[in-house]
């Protein structure tokens, strides 16, 4: 027989997907400290972890996305939020996280012949760089972007600015984000 007190064989459970771990004792108030004390262990354990996922997610620099979320190595990324006539797709990243980070990939493009609305889309093959990372609200964000391409028809490189804050700035557009209707404007 096991002495009063003494632990009888630890054994896992495992029940639907979760692994559980079983202490006994012969005193049930025992029981219930060890299984108190465990449960506690696991929730702070679990706290500790979400904030360092949370806390290395701002720390990793990222883009700014039209709809203003945070985009880390973004496979696809729309460059022109109005209409979406130039984007960059299968883009494969490397050095993301340091003062430049660089891809290969395609950059998507509306040719506007004979005009934007009637215009082709043009997949050619691309070279992304990424630079000066600044600390904002969202987090540190890469502000700058160049990009060459070489295609069959057409060659070149863009550079340009990347948002910082929210893209959207018209009264219907904070509106939507807020759920409020559009306030309207005094007659003169």
């Amino acid at each position: 027989m096991t002495p009063p007190g003494s632990r009888v064989p630890d054994y896992l459970l495992v029940h639907r997907g979760v692994t559980r771990v079983r202490i006994r004792t012969e005193r049930p108030c025992l029981n219930r400290l060890v299984a108190a004390g465990l449960t506690s262990v696991l929730a702070l354990a679990g706290a500790l972890l979400a904030v360092t996922r949370t806390a290395s997610a701002v720390t990793t620099p990222a883009m700014l996305s039209c709809n203003s979320q945070r985009q880390v190595a973004p496979g696809h990324y729309v460059l022109a939020c109005a209409d979406a006539n130039a984007q960059l797709s299968h883009q494969h990243w490397h050095g993301w996280g340091s003062k430049n980070a660089h891809a290969t990939g395609q950059y998507v493009y509306n040719n506007c012949s004979p005009s934007c609305a009637a215009g082709s889309f043009v997949t050619d093959p691309a070279t992304v760089t990424v630079s000066r990372i600044v600390a904002t609200s969202h987090g540190k964000l890469y502000t700058r972007i160049s990009v060459f391409y070489t295609g069959a028809t057409s060659s070149g490189s863009d550079k340009e600015q990347l948002p910082t804050q929210p893209v959207s700035s018209t009264r219907c557009d904070r509106a939507a984000a807020t759920g409020r209707p559009v306030p309207r404007r005094p007659r003169r």
